[in-house]
């Protein structure tokens, strides 16, 4: 009897507020026309995390509630849009609005660590590289790798060095081949994935920078 006797009692109360000309609005519900992510693609580093995140057209869309589904849970997991590299092999990632279905996807690339990964055994030749890497106009913070490349191939994994108080990194790249090889460098940085430096060096088997003239390699 008591929760009828509120029912009359909230019906009344409209009522009145109809009755003095007040008109009761429902909020509209303004659904997403588009949807983008702010990653297409992604190279992640196995046990690193990176954050992809949604962006909606309208700007005032009502509900960017975002569901997430990542294709291959043993190469990558996604909670909340934050990626996982699990295990070394390509993936896809797909983001769906809530409010609207629409969605928009991203390959996920997982590499594996290159300190673990790379062998240089397999290689006759070598070169190596002295020097003072240079990222985003400041030297290279202490938790990014460097690797040397050849195409898509590792040839290569940069050591920091510290001599006479002089910082810099060592790598020492390998080949089958004596001379003509284009080697590229690249880093890997926790949270943001691959970064392309610049220079490039054609393996030659020669030393490259020395520890008062260190190369200057940046982005």
């Amino acid at each position: 009897m008591k929760k009828y006797r509120m029912l009359i009692i909230s019906l009344m109360g409209v009522a009145a507020l109809a009755s003095c000309g007040d008109v009761l609005e429902i909020p509209e519900t303004i659904k997403p026309t588009e949807m983008t992510l702010d990653h297409h693609s992604l190279v992640v580093m196995e046990g690193d995390r990176i954050q992809v995140t949604s962006s909606f057209k309208p700007d005032d869309v009502t509900n960017t509630s975002v569901w997430w589904k990542m294709g291959d849970e043993n190469v990558a997991l996604v909670t909340n849009g934050l990626v996982y590299g699990k295990k070394q092999g390509n993936t896809m990632l797909r983001a769906y609005s809530v409010l609207n279905q629409i969605s928009d996807s991203c390959s996920v690339i997982v590499i594996s660590n290159w300190e673990n990964s790379f062998r240089s055994e397999y290689y006759r030749y070598d070169m190596v590289v002295y020097a003072r890497m240079i990222l985003g106009g400041q030297p290279l913070p202490t938790d990014v790798k460097v690797a040397a490349m050849c195409g898509d191939e590792i040839r290569g994994v940069g050591i920091r060095r510290n001599r006479q108080g002089i910082e810099y990194m060592e790598i020492r790249v390998y080949s089958n081949s004596p001379l003509g090889e284009t080697i590229r460098f690249v880093a890997y940085k926790p949270g943001t994935g691959i970064v392309n430096f610049t220079r490039t060096l054609s393996f030659d088997e020669e030393t490259h920078g020395t520890l008062s003239n260190l190369l200057v390699i940046s982005d």
